[in-house]
């Protein structure tokens, strides 16, 4: 479920998240014949719920729109394992024309498997438009 509202002076978002019963079969979304979903971090489990929500902020200010945003997901295993996954960004974007716009934008990790992944941050910039 999300929703946003639109205060004037900032737009304010939201969602929420939650699958249970992820891990009893190959039909939780993975690949044919992968029976569970594991988190492998401080600690192994298999993921039977996963639970997440979203906050966010967009700001105007003419032509330009800062915003901000945080998500975190919690993975927990049937038998009571869990750990968590986050990310915080920040970005902006600024209207040169009523399709193009220039974007620019990071994100950093958090919470407790953010050691185990990857990409722990990054960042975008570039120039958008829409046909």
């Amino acid at each position: 479920a999300s929703a946003n509202y639109n205060f004037g002076v900032f737009k304010l978002l939201a969602g929420l998240q939650r699958n249970s019963k992820v891990a009893l079969g190959s039909g939780n979304g993975a690949a044919v014949g992968v029976s569970s979903l594991v988190v492998t971090g401080a600690k192994t489990f298999a993921i039977d719920t996963i639970n997440g929500w979203t906050l966010g902020a967009e700001v105007p200010m003419g032509l330009t729109t800062f915003a901000v945003n945080y998500t975190r997901m919690t993975y927990e295993g049937p038998s009571g394992g869990s750990d968590n996954l986050g990310k915080l960004a920040v970005g902006a974007w600024h209207k040169l024309s009523k399709n193009t716009m220039l974007y620019a934008g990071t994100y950093v990790a958090t919470g407790g498997l953010k050691d185990y992944i990857s990409q722990k941050s990054s960042y975008q910039a570039g120039l958008r438009t829409a046909f």
